[in-house]
């Protein structure tokens, strides 16, 4: 059986947070818990992975794209993959 790309990147929303150990509805949610934000920001940098633009990304969570553009951004930071 074959997923479609939306089945696919819900399949790896889930595998994030399970891996995180937070849920779905927190991370497409406002929860500003630190390890929600950690989530969220690794499922943005996923989302990029797959070619999504920064509106696409922003509008799947209600929020502005300058808002994933910075999460992004701090998710380099975090992982040290970016320099400050």
């Amino acid at each position: 059986m074959r997923l479609t790309p939306r089945e696919r990147r819900t399949m790896k929303i889930r595998e994030i947070c399970e891996r995180r150990g937070v849920s779905v509805s927190d991370v497409m949610g406002r929860s500003r818990y630190k390890n929600v934000c950690s989530a969220r920001k690794e499922v943005y940098v996923m989302l990029r992975g797959e070619r999504l633009s920064y509106p696409v990304i922003g509008k799947m969570f209600s929020r502005d794209h300058t808002t994933v553009v910075d999460g992004v951004r701090r998710y380099g930071h975090e992982q040290g993959i970016l320099q400050p």
